[in-house]
């Protein structure tokens, strides 16, 4: 597995864009900046206890990354493929978006189009 800081992703480490990423999510936005790895391919990659919430993951293409307590609630995974992630090893992926991804994803769940009561991170349906 290749670590994070081995990684460019749109001309940056992958280690500093998730840093940004941290900074964002602890100050409610007002320092750092979201991650947006849409549309990238992550393959092969060690993001064991990473904090992805709310990052932007659309169209990207993620194998076999070791997601092991991982955070991706509310994270946009909208027509990703997902492939070789174990989702119970994740510490959380509630809220998470996976309206027309493909690959493994949770079992159990239903994914919605609509977003429910205006909230963008409503697309993904609780176990039923």
């Amino acid at each position: 597995m290749t670590e994070p800081k081995d990684v460019i992703v749109k001309n940056r480490k992958l280690s500093d864009i998730l840093e940004d990423h941290k900074l964002w999510l602890n100050t409610k936005g007002k320092e750092g900046k979201k991650a947006d790895l849409s549309g990238e391919t992550l393959e092969n990659i060690n993001l064991s206890g990473v904090d992805l919430s709310e990052a932007n993951l659309s169209n990207a293409t993620l194998k076999n990354i070791n997601w092991n307590e991982a955070d991706l609630s509310r994270a946009d995974l909208s027509k990703a493929t997902i492939l070789g992630i174990n989702w119970k090893l994740l510490y959380r992926h509630n809220g998470i978006n996976l309206e027309g991804a493909i690959g493994n994803l949770p079992k159990g769940h239903v994914y919605k189009k609509e977003v429910d009561n205006g909230n963008p991170y409503n697309k993904v349906g609780r176990p039923i």
